[in-house]
């Protein structure tokens, strides 16, 4: 199983928070690119599916919960995780 970081890598949340609320895809899209990340075609309806059950909520969801669920579909297929991702130490708040 691959080692995502729980938390969203830094460059995903600058791509994001640039990016209209509603054009995620395409700025997740690039980011992936950018990081050499391989995804199967068909794999992206659940991905369509899953960010999808967000907007359904009472309110808008945020970036870290749009890539928490990003994160579970990676993790779903087995996406390795990229030797080019930045990554910041994860931070445990339960001391």
């Amino acid at each position: 199983m691959p080692d995502w970081p729980h938390t969203i890598p830094y460059d995903l949340r600058e791509t994001l928070e640039a990016a209209d609320h509603e054009a995620w895809r395409p700025a997740f899209q690039s980011w992936a690119k950018s990081h050499g990340l391989r995804f199967k075609l068909h794999w992206e309806a659940d991905l369509m599916r899953r960010v999808g059950e967000l907007d359904q909520w009472r309110w808008t969801p945020g970036i870290q919960d749009r890539w928490a669920a990003i994160r579970e579909w990676l993790v779903a297929h087995d996406v390795p995780v990229s030797d080019r991702l930045p990554m910041r130490p994860e931070t445990n708040s339960r001391r």
